[in-house]
């Protein structure tokens, strides 16, 4: 039986790669490679260990993890800090270019863990250590404990904590692991007989993310939750037994290099799990019943399978091959420039095993399995085509380098727009969304857009008047080369969620689900869920700014199930703008549902109350006092780039002066007097660089990937939006419905 390692994920894109922005990443921490320290240059660097009074910490501990390239293997180094608090390290690669991430922890008794992480994205600088924040503040600590049961609430004894996760920027989120427990000299946290856990050394009133591990069970995170003395009961759940076989045709001697990698998607989260492949190619294990992403990875062999996982498919075969490398262009066939983020596919068998994608300069270059292939460009954002059915037959060997022949594009012609009033007048700075979760579109003074058809069948296009509440919703027609969309007034919908005695059900996930309808497409139609918010006090739920052109219902949707269609959902019936009922819709859920979405309200939202940021760092003017003032709404946004705050600067600039404050938090990646200029001239709204003492992503409980929480003029929240998507959209409704 494989053994088994968590990894945690922040964000994960698999089966691609190429030169696109990388998503946030964090440390791998497993084994330490023995060899590996000679080879490589070193540098030294120091930091100090202070408590919360500044005041030095002799004899802290200090260990230091940092892996290379993709491997991993991990080296782990240890050092205590002396009478001044100081510590150095001398044996770490900082400056070797293929250093890929560096993870600093430092414990002393009656402190809580504090860590430094430092991700480095490939083709990135050599790390620098004086531009490094590795200098620690220890926080006095605190204990938490957790009764771990199973499904049937009986204790469960051997259960270990697998993995703790404290959320915050890169450089000062918290991950503890085994090897991080034992390697600071402290117990792995293990449930006793009465299924009792105490985890030690953990900072006070904080929120953690807890993955649990038993050889009988499926790994099982708890998402969000608080840690203290009380005792959190978590439920370890059995899962579903499943097998991986793995092969190689060529190099069966080196299977057990390999790891089988399970990327689980949930709504608190999203995380990994990891099984080491032995030498007869068998690992058995368990998992959830969840949406899960299974895949291979290799140090010098490629797969050409990969798995979405399912119940009724237990055993999931793997087949590593030796690998090419696969290089070539792809061009606009009118100019000979390169197009950016064009996708490569690699297909047999009428399933897809690889995909590259372009650079900025259209160029692409990556490995694949030795094999033979139909190879075709694709453009899921529908702006770039083919210029005929190019598809090309190639036959990939063993180290060597396939040359294809350049591919052209052609820019897809656009589908010229027009939004007006009733009475034929044009409007002007119309919010024009092509779906959901995409970047908004304003019209000119002449009411006019320009929209492409996409790459999918059905495309939605929403148009939405920033300060009336006036919008439009229609599908794309399938031949249409010009759009004109009138505006029409809204409607609002109220609901409230009950059990099946008719209790409310209060803090619950409650969602708006919309349906659109195309006869002009043969009456195809698209649906899905736009917002979800969460119920108040009396189980109602209230979505205003329904759009003319579509059909609404309530619903309601439990935990992401490894077969989309086994979800357990309940939904209202559909209603139109016209015919919205004055009355609440009334939606009922059964038992298994009200237990699933208990489940989701527990997850930690966000602070309740807004709380000051704290920063001493700013980008774009003056440090801005979130707590206090006259702004009818806060909106805090957290980025890790400057694309994060483009549609957050729209919302300042159309609703700015609506009462809206829209502040800004980075991380304290942004360095730079030409970085601080390019950010100050393409926005205008005040940015927090966060930092070890402000922590203001952990405080408020985001990972670098970020996300948007909205506060009211009392200072307390009204929701979380998630991503950030749909902000403009979103922002307009409670402008304009804030009453």
């Amino acid at each position: 039986m494989g053994s088994q390692l968590a990894i945690p994920v922040e964000a994960v894109e698999p089966q691609i790669t190429g030169s696109s922005e990388a998503p946030a990443e964090t440390p791998v921490v497993t084994q330490p490679n023995e060899d590996s320290e000679e080879l490589l240059p070193n540098a030294a660097f120091s930091g100090f260990v202070k408590d919360e009074f500044g005041q030095p910490i002799e004899r802290a501990k200090v260990v230091a993890f940092y892996q290379l390239k993709e491997q991993r293997e991990v080296v782990s180094l240890a050092d205590t800090s002396d009478a001044e608090g100081r510590f150095e390290f001398t044996d770490i690669p900082l400056t070797n270019p293929d250093l890929k991430s560096l993870a600093i922890y430092s414990h002393a008794s009656g402190h809580a863990i504090q860590s430094r992480r430092v991700h480095r994205h490939s083709g990135s600088p050599p790390l620098n250590a004086d531009l490094l924040d590795l200098d620690f503040e220890l926080q006095p600590e605190a204990i938490g404990i957790v009764d771990v049961i199973d499904e049937g609430g009986q204790p469960v004894a051997g259960a270990v904590l697998n993995q703790l996760q404290l959320k915050g920027e890169t450089l000062t989120s918290l991950y503890l692991y085994r090897d991080v427990w034992e390697q600071l000299g402290l117990p792995v946290p293990t449930s006793d007989e009465n299924g009792r856990m105490e985890i030690p050394s953990i900072s006070q009133a904080s929120v953690y993310d807890v993955q649990l591990v038993h050889p009988k069970f499926a790994k099982t995170p708890i998402w969000e939750t608080p840690l203290s003395e009380t005792p959190l009961t978590a439920v370890i759940e059995k899962g579903n037994p499943v097998k991986f076989v793995v092969k190689s045709p060529t190099d069966s001697d080196k299977i057990d290099q390999a790891k089988i990698e399970v990327v689980v998607n949930e709504i608190g989260g999203v995380f990994m799990v990891v099984c080491d492949v032995p030498e007869d190619g068998i690992v058995e294990t368990r998992l959830r019943d969840a949406n899960s992403n299974i895949s291979i990875k290799h140090p010098t062999l490629v797969s050409r399978s990969w798995h979405f996982y399912r119940k009724d498919k237990p055993t999931m075969e793997f087949s590593l091959h030796r690998a090419g490398t696969v290089r070539g262009r792809v061009v606009d066939a009118e100019t000979g420039d390169g197009v950016g983020q064009m996708s490569i596919s690699f297909s047999a068998n009428h399933r897809q095993l690889h995909l590259l994608r372009t650079d900025a300069e259209g160029y692409y270059e990556g490995e694949v399995a030795e094999g033979e292939y139909l190879v075709q460009i694709e453009d899921n954002q529908g702006q770039w085509k083919a210029t005929e059915d190019d598809r090309r037959e190639i036959h990939v060997e063993a180290n060597e380098t396939v040359q294809m022949k350049t591919f052209t594009a052609t820019k897809s012609a656009p589908i010229q727009g027009r939004v007006l009033f009733e009475s034929g007048k044009p409007v002007a700075n119309a919010i024009v969304l092509q779906g959901f979760r995409q970047k908004p579109i304003l019209t000119d003074t002449d009411g006019k857009f320009a929209v492409v058809r996409g790459s999918r069948r059905n495309q939605v296009v929403y148009a939405i008047h920033p300060t009336k509440k006036l919008s439009r919703v229609t599908i794309l027609p399938n031949e249409a080369k010009h759009l004109e969309m009138v505006l029409a007034p809204e409607g609002s919908l109220n609901g409230v969620v009950i059990d099946s005695d008719g209790n409310a059900l209060v803090d619950v996930p409650a969602s708006l689900k919309i349906q659109v309808s195309s006869r002009s497409n043969g009456g195809s139609n698209m649906s899905t869920t736009i917002r979800t918010k969460q119920t108040d006090q009396e189980g109602a739920v209230r979505f205003d700014g329904l759009i003319e052109g579509a059909h609404y219902a309530l619903e309601a949707n439990g935990k992401f199930r490894s077969s989309f269609g086994e979800r357990l959902r309940q939904s209202s019936r559909f209603f139109d703008v016209a015919a919205a009922p004055w009355e609440d819709v009334e939606l009922k859920v059964h038992s298994a549902l009200e237990a699933e979405l208990n489940e989701l309200a527990r997850y930690q939202q966000a602070p309740g109350t807004i709380q000051p940021l704290r920063a001493t760092n700013w980008l774009n003017g003056d440090p801005v006092d979130v707590v206090s003032g006259e702004a009818n709404f806060r909106l805090i946004v957290f980025g890790r780039s400057k694309n994060s705050f483009q549609e957050a600067n729209l919302v300042h600039q159309f609703y700015g002066d609506q009462g809206v404050q829209v502040v800004g938090v980075v991380g304290n990646k942004i360095s730079g007097s030409e970085n601080r200029d390019v950010w100050a001239r393409e926005l205008q709204i005040p940015i927090a660089v966060d930092d070890g003492n402000a922590k203001m992503f952990s405080r408020y409980g985001f990972d670098s990937n970020g996300g948007v929480l909205l506060y009211g003029a009392d200072g307390q929240l009204i929701e979380r939006i998630n991503g950030g998507r749909d902000l403009l959209w979103i922002m307009r409704n409670h402008v304009l419905y804030r009453d």
